[in-house]
């Protein structure tokens, strides 16, 4: 980004969210940006308002966490959302993971530049906006809106069966695979909360959670309390691989398949114990 004594000029911010009295928009060559709100858009036309990837600065650049603004507009995840096609490499990445372009378009995901923006819904509004890093090396891959952190479900939940897994890259992989596939934010302690958000929803549950100790925990947590609350039946996948993602590139298509498929019904809470123990 250019110094601000850089500017070609100023103008009112483009932003929807910031009413803009005086300008505090500066305008550069390529991208402009609000000294008031921290709004940052690049590429496109500045003044006739078509942009590819727009944002608050503080929130997407390196360095910075996404805590530290409000869910993004809709408008904000639509740009992220053509910006993550118009870059081959991250949209590689997502079909690595047995991640289809119809799912990337139907959940609305998109790019910032640095992190996968992953939009959370909840009766048709966007209840916070989740970013996972595009680099697999970071110790901490996901992270959200401060004050939007709380667990909530991510995915589709519906039909005769749902695939419970552990992070919203697994749900897209699921999906991807004709599945309903649903997880919980903020991690494995968070997966038996799910119960909680069933609402009038009667099916079986498929717990494909990561096969690490955390995962494993999750998973008989999850079970233990389907079984007390006699709510919905549990199936229980053991596998080789840490999650979906993994199966799927380890073997393709049938990796996914077969972890769901030889999924173990739980019918008491010995068999929930003797899988965790397995």
């Amino acid at each position: 980004m250019l110094k601000p004594s850089q500017f070609l000029y100023k103008r009112r911010c483009l932003s929807p969210e910031h009413e803009d009295d005086a300008p505090s928009m500066a305008v550069y060559s390529d991208h402009v940006f609000c000294f008031g709100c921290r709004f940052y858009a690049k590429r496109g036309t500045i003044d006739g308002r078509v942009f590819d990837v727009a944002h608050r600065v503080d929130a997407h650049r390196p360095g910075n966490q996404p805590g530290n603004v409000v869910v993004p507009a809709r408008a904000v995840l639509e740009a992220w959302s053509r910006n993550l096609f118009a870059q081959r490499r991250a949209v590689a990445r997502l079909k690595e993971r047995g991640i289809s372009e119809a799912v990337i378009q139907r959940m609305l995901v998109g790019y910032t530049g640095w992190q996968y923006s992953i939009p959370v819904w909840n009766a048709g509004s966007i209840a916070t906006v989740r970013f996972r890093s595009d680099d697999d090396l970071e110790d901490k891959k996901f992270s959200g809106v401060t004050g939007r952190n709380d667990a909530m479900p991510y995915g589709v939940l519906g039909g005769l069966r749902v695939v419970v897994v552990e992070g919203e890259m697994d749900v897209l992989t699921v999906l991807s695979h004709g599945f309903n596939a649903v997880t919980m934010t903020n991690g494995a302690q968070a997966l038996p909360k799910l119960l909680d958000q069933l609402g009038k929803w009667r099916g079986r549950l498929v717990l494909c959670a990561d096969q690490d100790e955390p995962g494993r925990q999750a998973q008989y947590q999850l079970a233990l309390r389907a079984l007390l609350s006699r709510m919905v039946p549990v199936s229980v996948a053991r596998f080789k691989e840490k999650d979906v993602g993994d199966a799927y590139r380890e073997h393709g298509s049938k990796g996914v398949l077969s972890v769901i498929e030889s999924a173990t019904p739980v019918r008491c809470a010995s068999d929930a114990r003797r899988m965790l123990a397995a």
